[in-house]
Parts: C-alpha cells; structure tokens; sequence
C-alpha cells in the first residue's frame, strides 16, 4: 500500500513558524505558507514535490535511519520524516548560521525530536564515507555550477538510496509561472540559466 501523505502535518504549522520569521520577508514562508494568488501557486506546487518524494520512502521501503538533505533549506520536509517514520535527519546548507538555527528550532518544536543541521557546501561535505542510509537533495542541483560534483559527493557519504528532484516544466507548469512573472514586474525569470536542465530519465541502481 502506497504512502498518501497527510497534507495537516506535510509541514510545520504555519503559526509556529511565524514566531520565528517574517512572513512577508522570508521567501520559504511565502513559498509555503504566503495567502497571495501567485503564493498558493508556489505553495500547491512545492507540496506536490514534496508529497511525490515522500512517497518514495513507503513505495521502495526507503531507509529512514539516518537521512541527509542537501540543500536543505528550512528543513520543512524533516517535519513529516520524522512524525511519520521516526527518521534520523541531518540538512545541509548555506544559508547564514543563524537562519539554520531558526529553521531547527521551529522543526524541534513541531515534531520533539533534535534536529541537526550543518552549513557546508553540497560540493564538499564534511562526512565520512557511507555516512548516510539515504541522501535527499529536492531542486538544489540545477542550481549548481558543478552539479556532478554534488551528485558524486552524495554518493560518497551514502550507503543506500539517493533521491534528486529536479523542477522539470510542462507546457501547463509554465504557463502557471507566467502570471507570476507578470505579476512582479518582469517577463524575466531571475535563475540562471541552468536552473532548468531539460527532460531526463529516472534510474534506479
């Protein structure tokens, strides 16, 4: 039976996270949590990956003992692995070292459990090897100058699964961004160029 997430603990409560950040200046919080038309795009679109990748760890019997997220950002998905499969989890990132703090704090108070998180680069991460069961990194490597790099650093540290997401767009997915785009001021979408690598397929070794 196939893992259906439940979207009232897919991420932390939103009042708990506003204690901790602007809701107006913090871009996660407007990713996630923002009331805005353009906002609950971004919010329905995140929630999808995050749901899909979730499902992965019930579908292929994921292990869940020690799991690192690169490029974890505010660490909302640690909120569901741990509530729900009881998972140890590590983030990394390079976000400033007191915005990590916040973004662990908010995750030990919704789930109870400690949560670590590192500030190192994807390209070159501080552990041993076979550190890990299972490496996440969820729309971090299309923003990499060097993403073999990262890819073959995760597979040094892991001892099992490695699951890469990727923001690939349909015609319909990008239509959605246009309004949005229009919407703040500019038909420029500010990535890089690379931020979208194109079509590819899945493989699982």
């Amino acid at each position: 039976m196939r893992l259906k997430p439940n979207k009232n603990i897919l991420i932390p409560d939103r009042e708990l996270v506003r204690r901790y950040f602007n809701e107006h200046q913090n871009v996660f919080m407007r990713e996630y949590y923002g009331s805005s038309w353009q906002d609950r795009i971004r919010s329905w679109v995140f929630r999808r990956r995050y749901s899909a990748v979730l499902r992965l760890f019930s579908a292929y019997k994921v292990k869940k003992a020690c799991v690192l997220d690169v490029g974890c950002g505010p660490m909302f998905i640690a909120h569901f692995l741990i509530r729900e499969f009881n998972a140890g989890y590590v983030g990394l990132d390079l976000l400033p070292r007191l915005e990590l703090r916040k973004y662990a704090r908010v995750l030990e108070l919704s789930t109870g459990c400690k949560v670590n998180v590192v500030r190192a680069s994807a390209s070159s991460l501080p552990f041993r090897d076979k550190t890990f069961s299972t490496s996440l990194s969820l729309d971090v490597i299309e923003h990499l100058q060097r993403p073999h790099v990262a890819m073959n650093e995760m597979n040094r540290v892991t001892d099992g699964c490695i699951i890469i997401s990727v923001p690939i767009e349909n015609m319909f997915q990008k239509m959605v961004r246009l309004p949005i785009l229009l919407a703040e001021g500019t038909l420029k979408d500010p990535t890089p160029e690379y931020h979208y690598i194109g079509p590819f397929r899945s493989t699982r070794r």
